[in-house]
Formats: C-alpha cells, structure tokens, sequence
C-alpha cells in the first residue's frame, strides 16, 4: 500500500512540474469604442447691410458694459450710428485710431458697424455679409464688443462682394476693408555682384567606398522551446521509469 503512494505521488510531483512550463495568456483590455457626441452646432448665415442695419433697439438692447464703451469711445461717443454716413465715418475713425489698425499704403473701400445675432442653440455661426465693392484681394479689420465691454479682434475673410467671418458671440460688429497700394516711385532693385572668374576645377575625388556595416540580422537562433519540451518528455519518462522500478523493488522487500 505504501509502495502505491510512493508511486502515485511521484507522478503527481511530475505532473505539476510539467503544469508550470505551460504558459497562460492575460486577456487584452477591449477599448470603448464608442464615438464621442458633439453635441455643438454650426449654422451659415447671409445677409446684407440692410438686414444687418444698427437702429435704435438694437442700441437699447446692449448691456451696460457695452454701452459704456461706445460712450467712452472717441469715434462713437457722439456719432449717431444709425446713420449709414455717419456710422461709416466712425467705424473708419474707431479702426484707424484707437484699434491703430496698421492702414500704411492702404485705401479705405468701406467700414461700417453692423447688428449681427447669433442663432437659437448655435454655438457658433458663420456669417457672410454681401458688401458692394469688396475683392478677394482686399484685407478686412474686423472687431466685435463682447458683452463684458471689450473689444475681440476677429479673422475676417475677404471675397467678391462678400465678407466672411466665424463668430462664437455677436452684436455689435465693426468692419473695414481697405486695398493695399503703393505710393511713390518704386525704388531701384540691387543690382547682383559681378561674377567672379570661375576657378579651375579640381579633379573629382573618387568616391571613398562605405566601410562595410554590420547586419541588424544575427543568425536565427534553434528552436530552444521544441528542445526544451522534449527535455521534459524525456524527464517525465525517466522519472516514471524509475518510479516503477522503486515500486518493484520496495515491493519484492516487502515479500
């Protein structure tokens, strides 16, 4: 009975011995892969200086701070901004003067402030404002009053007869669009150095041949995992040989 156990526990002890080469594979994390909700909106907008025309409510609607920066401006303090003449003179005086827009050999095509209003649950809206006489060659200044009374420099596109711009926020709009020009005589081009005389060339040097690189590709190693399971096979058959053979003698003694 003894001589049963010892046998029976031999081979247990190999069996476990062979169960710890067995590799185990960790299961790969699987991603969410569900898009992302942008739950932002864009709307195109165009309309013409008609439409975008400043009157006197939509002055009544601004806030306080917004007020309190046209009043505390020099160009519209006193101008009435419903007037086109004299909301253009202002826009250019605003533009020119106290946004020191750089106008330098520039000809002013037109300017004007203009009432724009963003779309219900737009977050953002692009407008295009037909203006008469505007190019694509044209550069356009372009600021809007935010709500807290500052002024936001905004990127304006210039196109025929067009003037589009991306706005987050609206109402009111200053906008000028001037032609670059150039005054005066142009100036001479440098004329380029005389050439110098050429040198004679030297002969080519022959090209010096690469020093040979060693390979990035050692020679395949053997297959050491087949080696190493047939070491364990051959383990295991031993160690059952031998087993048996103790299990034989231990029991002849016993007899």
């Amino acid at each position: 009975m003894k001589v049963r156990k010892r046998i029976l526990s031999v081979m247990l002890t190999m069996v476990l011995c062979l169960g710890l080469c067995a590799t185990a594979l960790a299961e790969e994390e699987t991603k969410n892969s569900s898009p992302e909700v942008d739950n932002s909106t864009t709307e195109t907008q165009t309309v013409d200086l008609e439409a975008a025309k400043v009157d006197a409510d939509m002055l009544n609607k601004l806030e306080e701070k917004q007020k309190a920066a046209l009043n505390g401006s020099a160009a519209f303090k006193d101008a009435d901004l419903t007037n086109d003449a004299a909301n253009a003179t202002a826009s250019e005086k605003f533009v020119r003067e106290e946004m020191k827009a750089d106008l330098t050999s520039s000809k002013v095509i037109a300017s004007k402030m203009v009432n724009l209003t963003m779309p219900e649950g737009a977050s953002s809206v692009t407008y295009t404002i037909k203006v008469p006489g505007v190019k694509a060659s044209h550069q356009v200044f372009m600021y809007h009053l935010k709500a807290d009374g500052t002024w936001e420099t905004i990127s304006a596109k210039a196109g025929d007869g067009t003037i589009t711009a991306t706005f987050t926020s609206l109402s009111p709009v200053v906008y000028m669009v001037v032609e670059r020009t150039t005054v005066g005589p142009q100036e001479p081009q440098p004329q380029p150095p005389a050439q110098q005389p050429q040198q004679p060339q030297q002969p080519a040097q022959q090209p010096q041949q690469p020093a040979p690189t060693p390979t990035n590709n050692p020679a395949k190693s053997p297959n050491t995992g087949a080696d190493s399971n047939m070491a364990l096979i051959v383990l295991f058959v031993m160690a059952l040989g031998g087993a048996a053979w103790y299990g034989k003698k231990s029991f002849g003694n016993a007899r």
